[in-house]
Protein backbone atom coordinates (compact mmCIF):
# COMPACT_ATOMS: atom_id res chain seq x y z
CA UNK A 1 0.00 0.00 0.00
CA UNK A 2 2.70 2.91 1.05
CA UNK A 3 4.28 1.73 -2.62
CA UNK A 4 1.22 2.23 -4.11
CA UNK A 5 0.29 5.46 -2.50
CA UNK A 6 3.59 7.01 -3.71
CA UNK A 7 3.04 6.01 -7.12
CA UNK A 8 -0.09 7.65 -7.03
CA UNK A 9 1.74 10.76 -5.46
CA UNK A 10 4.25 10.73 -8.65
CA UNK A 11 1.68 10.29 -11.56
CA UNK A 12 -0.26 13.45 -9.88
CA UNK A 13 3.19 15.29 -9.46
CA UNK A 14 4.44 14.76 -12.83
CA UNK A 15 1.90 16.25 -14.42
CA UNK A 16 1.99 18.96 -12.10
CA UNK A 17 5.17 20.47 -14.27
CA UNK A 18 2.55 21.23 -17.71
CA UNK A 19 -0.09 22.80 -16.03
CA UNK A 20 -0.09 25.63 -18.34
CA UNK A 21 -0.39 23.54 -21.39
CA UNK A 22 -3.43 21.89 -19.71
CA UNK A 23 -5.27 25.40 -19.48
CA UNK A 24 -5.27 25.16 -22.95
CA UNK A 25 -6.98 21.53 -23.07
CA UNK A 26 -9.75 22.86 -20.42
CA UNK A 27 -10.74 25.28 -23.00
CA UNK A 28 -10.59 23.44 -25.87
CA UNK A 29 -13.02 20.94 -23.57
CA UNK A 30 -15.24 24.16 -23.14
CA UNK A 31 -15.59 25.03 -26.05
CA UNK A 32 -16.64 21.80 -27.60
CA UNK A 33 -18.99 21.26 -24.47
CA UNK A 34 -20.59 24.36 -25.43
CA UNK A 35 -21.03 23.45 -28.97
CA UNK A 36 -22.65 20.34 -27.92
CA UNK A 37 -25.01 21.93 -25.89
CA UNK A 38 -26.54 24.16 -28.30
CA UNK A 39 -26.99 20.94 -30.56
CA UNK A 40 -29.38 19.57 -27.94
CA UNK A 41 -30.86 22.62 -27.48
CA UNK A 42 -32.02 22.98 -31.31
CA UNK A 43 -32.43 19.60 -31.35
CA UNK A 44 -35.12 19.54 -28.34
CA UNK A 45 -36.58 23.16 -29.35
CA UNK A 46 -37.59 23.52 -25.23
CA UNK A 47 -38.86 19.88 -25.50
CA UNK A 48 -38.71 16.96 -22.75
CA UNK A 49 -36.34 13.97 -24.99
CA UNK A 50 -37.58 10.77 -23.31
CA UNK A 51 -36.72 10.86 -19.40
CA UNK A 52 -34.84 13.90 -20.01
CA UNK A 53 -36.22 17.50 -19.63
CA UNK A 54 -34.74 20.31 -21.88
CA UNK A 55 -32.67 21.64 -19.53
CA UNK A 56 -31.46 18.72 -18.19
CA UNK A 57 -29.59 17.39 -21.76
CA UNK A 58 -27.59 20.41 -21.00
CA UNK A 59 -26.69 19.46 -17.55
CA UNK A 60 -26.03 15.95 -19.18
CA UNK A 61 -23.50 17.33 -21.77
CA UNK A 62 -21.78 19.33 -18.90
CA UNK A 63 -21.36 16.44 -16.50
CA UNK A 64 -20.06 14.46 -19.55
CA UNK A 65 -17.33 16.93 -20.20
CA UNK A 66 -16.10 17.10 -16.69
CA UNK A 67 -16.33 12.88 -16.54
CA UNK A 68 -13.95 12.41 -20.10
CA UNK A 69 -10.86 13.83 -18.47
CA UNK A 70 -11.41 10.93 -15.38
CA UNK A 71 -12.61 8.13 -17.70
CA UNK A 72 -11.56 8.35 -21.07
CA UNK A 73 -8.41 11.23 -21.90
CA UNK A 74 -5.88 9.22 -19.73
CA UNK A 75 -2.41 7.68 -20.40
CA UNK A 76 -3.29 5.71 -24.08
CA UNK A 77 -2.67 1.87 -23.01
CA UNK A 78 -1.15 3.28 -19.75
CA UNK A 79 2.10 3.68 -21.29
CA UNK A 80 2.30 -0.20 -21.85
CA UNK A 81 2.46 -0.52 -25.13
CA UNK A 82 5.60 1.43 -25.15
CA UNK A 83 7.39 -0.40 -22.69
CA UNK A 84 6.75 -3.39 -25.07
CA UNK A 85 7.71 -1.30 -28.10
CA UNK A 86 11.29 -0.19 -26.26
CA UNK A 87 12.07 -3.52 -24.60
CA UNK A 88 11.99 -1.81 -20.86
CA UNK A 89 8.58 -4.20 -20.28
CA UNK A 90 11.12 -6.66 -18.86
CA UNK A 91 12.52 -4.38 -16.17
CA UNK A 92 8.82 -2.98 -15.65
CA UNK A 93 7.13 -6.62 -14.81
CA UNK A 94 9.93 -7.69 -12.08
CA UNK A 95 10.12 -4.74 -10.13
CA UNK A 96 8.44 -5.42 -6.64
CA UNK A 97 5.33 -4.02 -6.56
CA UNK A 98 2.40 -6.60 -8.62
CA UNK A 99 2.38 -4.93 -12.28
CA UNK A 100 -1.04 -4.86 -12.43
CA UNK A 101 -1.05 -2.54 -8.89
CA UNK A 102 1.60 -0.49 -9.98
CA UNK A 103 0.33 0.29 -12.93
CA UNK A 104 -3.09 1.44 -12.03
CA UNK A 105 -1.85 3.05 -8.93
CA UNK A 106 0.74 5.92 -11.30
CA UNK A 107 -2.23 6.43 -13.65
CA UNK A 108 -4.73 6.70 -10.70
CA UNK A 109 -2.19 10.18 -10.10
CA UNK A 110 -2.72 10.78 -13.40
CA UNK A 111 -6.67 10.95 -12.98
CA UNK A 112 -6.37 12.84 -9.90
CA UNK A 113 -4.80 14.92 -11.55
CA UNK A 114 -7.13 15.42 -14.13
CA UNK A 115 -9.73 16.10 -11.47
CA UNK A 116 -8.37 18.16 -9.82
CA UNK A 117 -6.98 20.76 -12.52
CA UNK A 118 -9.18 19.86 -15.22
CA UNK A 119 -12.75 18.41 -14.12
CA UNK A 120 -13.20 20.31 -11.58
CA UNK A 121 -11.94 23.99 -13.50
CA UNK A 122 -14.98 22.71 -16.21
CA UNK A 123 -17.52 21.77 -13.69
CA UNK A 124 -17.09 25.32 -11.85
CA UNK A 125 -17.41 27.04 -15.39
CA UNK A 126 -20.19 25.22 -16.18
CA UNK A 127 -21.91 25.77 -12.71
CA UNK A 128 -21.31 29.60 -12.97
CA UNK A 129 -23.03 29.89 -16.71
CA UNK A 130 -25.55 27.82 -14.96
CA UNK A 131 -25.16 25.15 -17.82
CA UNK A 132 -24.26 22.48 -14.93
CA UNK A 133 -27.42 22.05 -11.78
CA UNK A 134 -25.57 21.22 -9.11
CA UNK A 135 -28.50 22.25 -6.70
CA UNK A 136 -30.81 18.85 -7.99
CA UNK A 137 -28.23 17.01 -6.62
CA UNK A 138 -29.25 15.68 -2.75
CA UNK A 139 -26.56 14.79 -0.08
CA UNK A 140 -27.62 10.89 -0.93
CA UNK A 141 -27.19 11.45 -4.84
CA UNK A 142 -23.97 13.26 -4.36
CA UNK A 143 -22.75 10.53 -2.63
CA UNK A 144 -24.00 8.04 -5.34
CA UNK A 145 -22.79 10.35 -7.64
CA UNK A 146 -19.35 10.32 -6.31
CA UNK A 147 -19.37 6.34 -6.32
CA UNK A 148 -20.78 6.40 -10.00
CA UNK A 149 -17.65 8.48 -10.66
CA UNK A 150 -15.06 6.18 -9.24
CA UNK A 151 -16.60 3.10 -11.07
CA UNK A 152 -16.18 4.72 -14.57
CA UNK A 153 -12.60 5.85 -13.88
CA UNK A 154 -11.70 2.42 -12.36
CA UNK A 155 -13.79 0.97 -15.61
CA UNK A 156 -11.94 3.26 -17.88
CA UNK A 157 -8.83 2.32 -16.03
CA UNK A 158 -9.37 -1.52 -16.67
CA UNK A 159 -10.29 -1.42 -20.81
CA UNK A 160 -7.23 0.85 -20.72
CA UNK A 161 -5.52 -1.29 -19.48
CA UNK A 162 -6.58 -4.05 -21.50
CA UNK A 163 -5.83 -3.01 -24.56
CA UNK A 164 -1.97 -1.61 -22.79
CA UNK A 165 -1.97 -5.37 -22.93
CA UNK A 166 -2.26 -6.27 -26.23
CA UNK A 167 0.49 -5.00 -27.15
CA UNK A 168 2.03 -8.54 -26.43
CA UNK A 169 0.36 -9.67 -29.32
CA UNK A 170 -0.37 -6.68 -31.63
CA UNK A 171 3.38 -4.99 -30.88
CA UNK A 172 1.38 -1.23 -31.92
CA UNK A 173 -1.89 -0.73 -30.21
CA UNK A 174 -2.54 2.62 -31.83
CA UNK A 175 -5.85 1.32 -33.90
CA UNK A 176 -7.24 -1.25 -30.83
CA UNK A 177 -6.94 2.39 -28.70
CA UNK A 178 -8.87 4.10 -31.32
CA UNK A 179 -11.49 1.34 -31.98
CA UNK A 180 -12.05 1.55 -27.87
CA UNK A 181 -12.64 4.98 -27.78
CA UNK A 182 -14.92 5.09 -30.78
CA UNK A 183 -17.52 2.78 -29.47
CA UNK A 184 -16.66 4.06 -25.77
CA UNK A 185 -18.28 7.39 -27.67
CA UNK A 186 -21.09 5.89 -29.06
CA UNK A 187 -21.68 2.64 -26.41
CA UNK A 188 -21.63 4.98 -23.00
CA UNK A 189 -23.97 7.70 -23.98
CA UNK A 190 -21.08 10.17 -24.30
CA UNK A 191 -22.53 11.34 -27.56
CA UNK A 192 -26.06 10.57 -27.66
CA UNK A 193 -27.85 9.61 -24.33
CA UNK A 194 -28.49 6.16 -24.18
CA UNK A 195 -32.22 6.52 -23.22
CA UNK A 196 -32.58 8.46 -26.39
CA UNK A 197 -31.23 5.55 -28.45
CA UNK A 198 -33.00 3.26 -30.73
CA UNK A 199 -34.49 0.39 -28.13
CA UNK A 200 -32.16 -2.53 -29.09
CA UNK A 201 -29.16 -0.35 -29.36
CA UNK A 202 -30.26 0.86 -26.20
CA UNK A 203 -30.30 -2.85 -24.29
CA UNK A 204 -27.19 -3.88 -25.75
CA UNK A 205 -25.24 -0.70 -24.92
CA UNK A 206 -26.80 -0.58 -21.61
CA UNK A 207 -25.41 -4.02 -20.67
CA UNK A 208 -21.74 -3.32 -21.87
CA UNK A 209 -19.20 -2.08 -19.57
CA UNK A 210 -18.88 1.22 -21.76
CA UNK A 211 -22.32 2.42 -19.93
CA UNK A 212 -20.67 2.79 -17.20
CA UNK A 213 -18.73 5.63 -17.84
CA UNK A 214 -21.00 8.13 -18.76
CA UNK A 215 -24.56 7.01 -19.01
CA UNK A 216 -24.99 5.68 -15.10
CA UNK A 217 -22.95 9.00 -13.18
CA UNK A 218 -25.01 11.15 -15.85
CA UNK A 219 -28.36 9.57 -14.86
CA UNK A 220 -27.80 9.48 -11.35
CA UNK A 221 -27.03 12.68 -11.31
CA UNK A 222 -29.52 13.95 -13.65
CA UNK A 223 -32.14 11.87 -10.84
CA UNK A 224 -33.60 9.45 -13.39
CA UNK A 225 -31.76 6.47 -12.24
CA UNK A 226 -33.07 3.26 -11.41
CA UNK A 227 -32.19 1.05 -8.40
CA UNK A 228 -30.98 -1.33 -10.28
CA UNK A 229 -28.74 0.56 -12.58
CA UNK A 230 -25.83 -0.38 -9.94
CA UNK A 231 -25.99 -4.17 -10.66
CA UNK A 232 -24.13 -3.76 -14.64
CA UNK A 233 -21.03 -1.41 -13.37
CA UNK A 234 -20.39 -3.76 -10.29
CA UNK A 235 -20.28 -6.63 -12.42
CA UNK A 236 -18.33 -5.50 -14.97
CA UNK A 237 -15.68 -4.04 -12.20
CA UNK A 238 -15.36 -7.71 -10.72
CA UNK A 239 -15.25 -9.13 -14.59
CA UNK A 240 -12.30 -6.51 -15.82
CA UNK A 241 -10.44 -7.12 -12.77
CA UNK A 242 -10.53 -10.67 -13.05
CA UNK A 243 -9.48 -10.08 -17.26
CA UNK A 244 -6.85 -7.75 -16.31
CA UNK A 245 -5.35 -10.18 -13.78
CA UNK A 246 -5.48 -12.97 -16.43
CA UNK A 247 -4.10 -11.02 -18.97
CA UNK A 248 -1.62 -9.74 -17.16
CA UNK A 249 -0.35 -13.49 -15.98
CA UNK A 250 -0.66 -14.80 -20.16
CA UNK A 251 1.73 -11.43 -20.94
CA UNK A 252 4.21 -12.31 -18.34
CA UNK A 253 4.21 -16.21 -19.66
CA UNK A 254 4.64 -14.56 -23.65
CA UNK A 255 7.64 -12.44 -21.91
CA UNK A 256 9.55 -15.11 -20.29
CA UNK A 257 8.91 -17.72 -23.20
CA UNK A 258 10.18 -14.77 -26.09
CA UNK A 259 12.84 -13.14 -23.58
CA UNK A 260 14.24 -16.76 -22.53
Amino acid sequence: MPGALALLRAGFARNLQYRLAHMFNNFGSAVFGFIYMALWQAASRGRALGPYAAHALITYIAVNQCLLWVTTFTTRGLGIGTWVRTGQIALEMHRPLPFFSRVMAEEAGHIAYNFCYRSLPLALLFAWLGDLSVQRLTIHGGIEFAAAALIAAYTGLCLNYLVGLSAFWLTEIRFAHTLMLAVSTVASGTMVPLALMPGWAARIATQLPFASLSNVPDNIFLGVATPDIWLVPCVWVAVLTAAAIAMTAAARRKLEIQGG
